[in-house]
């Protein structure tokens, strides 16, 4: 959990990293599901997912600074893909980097209320595999 807790820290605004509480439920809980990207002990990058939510929600999905831009996202990305059909994620509007990522592999932008959650602040993007 610590290396998660260390990306978490680099890769996200205070207000944004999760509590400790939330990390022990990734241990203990059957909502939240961290799903890992390890190479040689070393872990990379993770997504958080919340299953229990229709759609299944990708609650937060970070790389570690010496493995950006080298596909680890991506393959965090398509790992979860290959398991659930519906999908849903908040984005930062200016990740310009992220949003491309999720375009590219089939997620698509979805207008949403200003009231919505984060609204202010993040574009909400859904894929749903068998959709028209």
């Amino acid at each position: 959990m610590r290396a998660i807790k260390e990306i978490d820290r680099v890769s996200f605004s205070q207000e944004e990293q999760y509590a400790d509480e939330v990390y022990a439920s990734m241990l203990t809980g059957d909502r939240l599901h961290a799903i890992v990207a390890e190479k040689a002990g070393a872990i990379e990058g993770y997504a958080l997912l919340d299953v229990k939510a229709e759609p299944v929600r990708i609650r937060s999905l970070a790389v570690a600074p010496g493995y950006r831009d080298k596909g680890c996202g991506t393959a965090l990305l398509r790992h979860i893909m290959q398991g659930h059909e519906r999908l849903e994620l908040l984005v930062q509007k200016n990740n310009l980097r992220a949003i491309r990522m999720y375009e590219r592999l089939g997620f698509e932008y979805v207008e949403r209320d200003a009231e919505g959650e984060l609204a202010a602040t993040h574009h909400m993007f859904r894929r749903f595999k068998n959709a028209p």
